[in-house]
């Protein structure tokens, strides 16, 4: 989650905050007046820790800070949806009073592992939603990591410095139903 927090009226703004034992030094910056108004300097961050020290601090408690905009990630989307995944796959295997159709006995707890497997087996419905995602992929052609960051500014207006590297720009890709075929996986397959 990227949120942009700002300070009305100031042009540029530094505050202290901590959080227990840490102290983070924030700079609120590029506030102006235009004919439009006033633009509150800002600081933008997708950091979890400096975001709830900010949000627990006097500053923002006070209303000298304020929560501008808030935007979710794409691939926060995606981690949402791998943790319900392994949560109803735990739900379920946990949740068998009676003997159901895998053949478990009344009180007998399946066994699953740390990725929400089933010892034995796949996570309930992860087969089909997996076939589903890759029918739905469009594969690209790029030659480098600044043509795969390119696409995606062009088609999802995606931030360019998010697909600082091939492994970003890949999941990123991923995470809009794109897959990226990048010249060294084309010569392993042909």
């Amino acid at each position: 989650m990227i949120k942009t927090y700002g300070v009305n009226g100031k042009r540029e703004y530094i505050v202290n905050v901590t959080l227990g034992e840490l102290t983070f030094e924030i700079h609120f910056t590029n506030g102006r007046a235009n004919n439009y108004g006033l633009v509150p300097a800002s600081y933008m961050t997708n950091n979890p820790v400096v975001q709830l020290a900010i949000e627990k601090s006097v500053y923002y408690t006070r209303g000298i800070v304020k929560l501008i905009k808030e935007v979710r990630e794409p691939i926060d989307d995606e981690i949402d949806r791998e943790r319900a995944a392994k949560a109803k796959a735990k739900a379920k295997a946990t949740a068998t009073p009676d003997a159901d159709a895998a053949g478990t006995q009344p009180g007998e707890e399946k066994e699953v592992n740390a990725e929400g497997l089933e010892v034995g087996g796949a996570v309930d419905g992860a087969d089909e939603e997996s076939t589903e995602e890759t029918k739905e992929m469009k594969e690209v052609e790029v030659t480098c990591v600044a043509d795969a960051r390119q696409y995606l500014v062009d088609n999802f207006n995606v931030a360019a410095w998010r697909a600082k590297s091939r492994e970003k720009a890949t999941i990123l890709g991923e995470a809009y139903g794109v897959k990226f075929i990048w010249p060294d996986s084309a010569q392993a397959q042909g």
